[in-house]
């Protein structure tokens, strides 16, 4: 199987570098133009079935591909993680000891305060992405977040995340499922993009 993994449109709280998790802001704007630009570069990639996040900012941008692509329901395990405490906040406002433990979390280490760790974010994605797998899709597209991708590559084809840049908002990551995992694509754009430096 090849996955062709989207990361949603910018949000309005991506626009405010506000982190999400799994709170439900919509997609801004500029997120909705995002998201239809990208519509015919992923077309092209010809997907034969698409799915989504549960959360609005995926679902929206599932959308506004307009794809004409069989769809499955919207699955929760590929929401964002949990952030927990940090939700809502701005990177610049947390303490040192909260920062210094975001930036741990961002590069695979320990987790948000009352939210969930990598570990957890790689294993649920991992399990999605079997499932699709033997679903006996040729090649998927999963509309999520940044932290699954980079979670993703972690767990199929063995990428430390503290080695992977951030994706950037509408853009696609493609992993081939085999004859071994590898990753073809990160952060792929029809035009080029700034990394959004919060997660959700």
């Amino acid at each position: 199987m090849r996955l062709i993994l989207v990361r949603h449109g910018q949000s309005e709280w991506n626009a405010l570098g506000r982190l999400q998790g799994v709170s439900d802001p919509p997609l801004s704007a500029a997120g909705r133009a995002e998201a239809q630009a990208l519509g015919p570069f992923v077309a092209a990639l010809r997907p034969d079935v698409t799915v989504s996040s549960d959360l609005r900012r995926a679902r929206e941008t599932l959308d506004l591909l307009g794809l004409d692509v069989p769809r499955l329901a919207s699955d929760p395990r590929w929401r964002e993680a949990d952030l927990g405490d940090w939700t809502g906040r701005h990177p610049s406002d947390l303490d040192p000891d909260e920062h210094a433990a975001f930036l741990r979390w961002r590069v695979g280490r320990g987790a948000p305060p009352g939210g969930e760790g990598w570990e957890g974010t790689r294993a649920r994605v991992g399990t999605a992405a079997q499932e699709l797998a033997a679903s006996g899709a040729g090649r998927a597209l999963v509309v999520t977040h940044g932290g699954p991708i980079r979670a993703l590559c972690h767990e199929l084809a063995g990428l430390d995340p503290q080695y992977l840049r951030p994706v950037a908002n509408a853009t696609v990551t493609m992993i081939e499922t085999s004859p071994w995992p590898r990753l073809l694509a990160l952060g792929m754009s029809p035009t080029p993009r700034s990394p959004d430096r919060h997660p959700g």
